[in-house]
């Protein structure tokens, strides 16, 4: 694979947040903007945007549903729901 260097000017701040971001992934400054870039382009051309916040929201009105339901429903499983949700977590979305 042939790879091309690119360089582009940053703000002090957002320097200081990709710092921040590749010490906590381990890795290079390099790494963490290949990594921003691999997974904020495909949303940019899409021109899509990704609002964390409400994500959060609407995962936590999920879970707090599904946790009224399985906990009405199915009490005997409501313990190992937490177990399971881990398990897929760690199967499909693992870092690779």
């Amino acid at each position: 694979m042939t790879t091309h260097h690119v360089g582009f000017r940053l703000s002090s701040q957002a320097v200081a947040t990709l710092d921040s971001f590749a010490k906590e992934r381990g890795c290079s400054r390099s790494e963490a903007s290949r990594l921003v870039f691999h997974f904020g382009l495909p949303l940019a051309v899409a021109s899509h945007s990704f609002n964390v916040s409400r994500v959060l929201l609407i995962l936590e009105q999920l879970s707090a549903s599904m946790d009224l339901i399985v906990t009405r429903e199915h009490p005997d499983y409501a313990e190992k729901i937490i177990d399971i949700a881990q398990e897929r977590v760690e199967v499909h979305h693992a870092q690779r």
